[in-house]
């Protein structure tokens, strides 16, 4: 519940931030961030959506705090007096960041999906949300650059889109949040074993 909270609260920052409020943008970052080690960590002996596998958390950890280093990625761009130079190595630190991203993403959300404490099929929610994302943003891009009527759309859509599967993940947090605790595998082969000895005890 908490990490859907934080998640949901990132989305608010979002579309808030507009105007006098624009200078809180940055935080919505720190509050995804805090999402993301939530659901990976925990709080408390559960709540880890990946089990607390080396893998899986530090994967999810990596890629949620990934946004608050994108001023240090674009460091490492040279001033040059050259403009197509310059323009060339901007492409190619954009490239290696999306690649980190992407190679995070999936590593993510397989291991969130094999870890199966999320009840199925929301455990793979993480991976429609992946896969939405670049969908979103591109198909906005396409549609305002169209010069249509649907330039609007395109604008709101690239903005927005990922936001949506943001907001998805936080709801879905939310929702399997307030839900009764389900006995694992292991849990109930427990009480299955100890029903047994109990009675013969008695």
């Amino acid at each position: 519940m908490t990490g859907g909270v934080l998640l949901l609260l990132s989305v608010l920052v979002l579309v808030v931030a507009r105007g006098p409020l624009a200078a809180v943008v940055p935080a919505k970052d720190w509050l995804f961030a805090a999402a993301g080690i939530v659901l990976a960590v925990g709080l408390g002996r559960g709540g880890s959506v990946t089990r607390r596998g080396v893998v899986g958390t530090v994967s999810t950890i990596l890629l949620v705090v990934a946004p608050l280093t994108q001023a240090f990625w674009f460091s490492l761009v040279p001033d040059t007096l050259d403009p197509h130079a310059e323009e060339d190595v901007w492409t190619l630190t954009l490239m290696a960041y999306l690649a980190v991203l992407a190679v995070l993403a999936l590593v993510s959300v397989f291991c969130i999906g094999l870890a199966d404490v999320v009840p199925s099929p929301w455990r793979w929610a993480p991976a429609w949300v992946v896969a939405w994302t670049p969908i979103a943003y591109l198909s906005g891009l396409f549609l305002f650059s169209s010069r249509s009527p649907t330039a609007d759309l395109g604008a709101y859509l690239t903005l927005y889109g990922p936001a949506a599967g943001t907001a998805l993940l936080g709801i879905l947090g939310l929702v399997l949040g307030l839900r009764e605790p389900v006995p694992t595998r292991h849990g109930a082969g427990a009480q299955s074993t100890a029903g047994p000895v109990e009675s013969s005890d008695t």
